[in-house]
């Protein structure tokens, strides 16, 4: 596939993710490791090993173990003998791996069922505003929104969720209050394993999308608050207990982690759609017979069921037609979406809303 060597693309992957990306021209190191992944196994393990030769830090090391599951993810009895080794040899990527990382049940595939999916997407929906209210308190800078942010980054450590998931509400802050919510992160920082944990990841998510909103001197300052925290040191820390806040408050918070929780719902859909138009179909058709009012049909006629439509009209279509007349969820949905002229099935939308008198 490639003509370079595992230690070549050894040497060009942590080249490019220390930061420095590939120049024009110059062959994108995580690319070919993937495909190697796929295709050529024993060339990815040895450029892994070639690798963790190289550069050893937490940042390094847990972007190796994402390289590596994919591998496991495709050819687990293979290399699982080798990943063993691995561990004995590298104990800090055993420590980010974590104690499930070789477990033979991490690497099956699982199947949702419809109704889970259904169950999840609908429980995302109607967290939705929640979600919403408690995004816009943070790109407002609001007052209490540190407060909620730092709250819902204690009560998710104690879920056990990881700082990946929690962040997003203090990384909102942060840009749109910068220095003036700064000062008080830091001091909270002093005392939180948890907020230094969101702090390392929200520096290395400004630094790869480059955000011009973020100077560099706040910057510094996110770094320098986090301090040598990483997701995988301060083990020992104390873990803060939840404190109370306002009734509103409290739904917020939880409207947030229920939005989080069942977001998944929302991708799995969004990529049936596209891979497995008949069983997103089916899905939607569940959705809209349990949506429990007019908005969710509205929200699903808006995304998946117009997708649908737009993407696959050939498939879809004749079904819409066929069901519409008796049933009034659809004829509710076909009202709530754009097909445009440009679009394969655009006449037979405008032949079945005069048949079904809904122009």
């Amino acid at each position: 596939m490639h003509e370079l060597t595992p230690a070549a693309i050894g040497d060009l992957y942590v080249e490019q993710k220390g930061g420095h990306s590939a120049p024009r021209g110059e062959p994108h190191a995580q690319t070919i490791l993937q495909e190697w992944t796929s295709a050529e196994p024993e060339k990815a393990w040895q450029a892994f090993v070639q690798i963790l030769q190289r550069r050893g830090d937490d940042e390094m090391l847990e972007q190796l173990w994402y390289e590596i599951r994919l591998l496991l993810f495709r050819h687990f009895a293979v290399f699982r003998e080798r990943a063993t080794s691995l561990f004995e040899r590298y104990p800090r990527l055993k420590r980010i791996g974590g104690p499930k990382a070789l477990n033979p049940a991490a690497y099956e595939h699982r199947e949702v069922s419809r109704e889970e999916l259904v169950a999840a997407y609908l429980r995302m929906h109607a967290a939705h505003d929640a979600r919403s209210a408690l995004d816009s308190r943070m790109k407002s800078a609001a007052d209490g929104a540190l407060t909620l942010a730092v709250e819902i980054i204690h009560r998710g450590t104690l879920r056990g969720w990881e700082s990946n998931d929690l962040m997003d509400p203090l990384q909102e802050l942060l840009v749109s209050g910068g220095d003036r919510v700064m000062d008080e992160v830091e001091r909270i920082a002093r005392d939180s394993m948890s907020v230094r944990r969101c702090l390392w990841r929200i520096k290395r998510s400004f630094e790869r999308a480059s955000r011009a909103e973020v100077r560099a001197e706040l910057l510094k300052r996110i770094e320098t608050a986090a301090g040598t925290t990483t997701d995988y040191t301060d083990d020992d820390a104390p873990l803060p207990e939840p404190v109370e806040q306002s009734a509103l408050d409290e739904e917020l918070i939880a409207g947030w982690f229920e939005h989080e929780e069942n977001f998944w719902a929302f991708w799995s859909l969004h990529t049936a759609v596209d891979e497995e138009p008949l069983e997103a179909w089916e899905v939607t058709l569940s959705l809209l017979e349990s949506a429990p009012d007019d908005w969710t049909v509205a929200v699903i006629a808006a995304d998946p069921f117009e997708n649908l439509i737009r993407d696959h009209p050939a498939l879809i279509w004749p079904k819409i037609a066929a069901l519409a007349p008796s049933h009034p969820r659809i004829r509710r949905a076909l009202e709530g979406i754009y097909i445009f002229e440009e679009d394969e099935a655009f006449a037979d939308y405008e032949r079945l809303m005069a048949d079904l008198k809904l122009l």
